[in-house]
Parts: C-alpha cells; sequence; structure tokens
C-alpha cells in the first residue's frame, strides 16, 4: 500500500492559507492547481477531511467578507436616506 502523499494536510493549509490571504476564492480546482504535489480536484473530493478543511476555509472566506461589506453597506444606505431628505 502506496503512503498517503501530504497525509497530515501540512501543504493543504498553507495553500487555505495562502488563498484567504488573497483574496482568493476559494475552490477545489484552485486548490488543486496550488497544492505541490496533489493536482487533481480528485485528491480532494474524494477525501473527507481535505473536504472538511476546505469547506470550512471556505465558510471561513464567506464570513470574513460578509464581515467586511457590512460597514460599506451600512453607509451606502446612510447616504441614500441622507440624499432622499
Amino acid at each position: 500500500m502506496r503512503p498517503t502523499v501530504d497525509a497530515d494536510n501540512k501543504d493543504l493549509l498553507e495553500v487555505l492559507a495562502a488563498l484567504s490571504a488573497e483574496g482568493t476564492d476559494i475552490t477545489v480546482r484552485e486548490v488543486a492547481r496550488r497544492h505541490p504535489s496533489l493536482k487533481n480536484a480528485s485528491n480532494f473530493t474524494r477525501n473527507e477531511k481535505r473536504m472538511q478543511l476546505i469547506a470550512g476555509a471556505q465558510q471561513h472566506q464567506l464570513s470574513a467578507r460578509a464581515a467586511l461589506e457590512r460597514p460599506y453597506a451600512e453607509k451606502a444606505a446612510g447616504l441614500a436616506e441622507q440624499l432622499t431628505a
């Protein structure tokens, strides 16, 4: 039996952190493009632990983006009300 490549998911976590820091959308295909040894999306989709890590990173990215957009949306709404008045 072959040893599992990136068994501790260290490289995967580094790729996810880099994507998050860059603000790049976290997708399985993008992770596969950037991963140093696993180059097929199926290497991630067929592994439950890896998919959990990717899904968690995607959720974190969505939450962070929503938190950043909220003040701008509130400010825009306030400005619209002031213009209407």
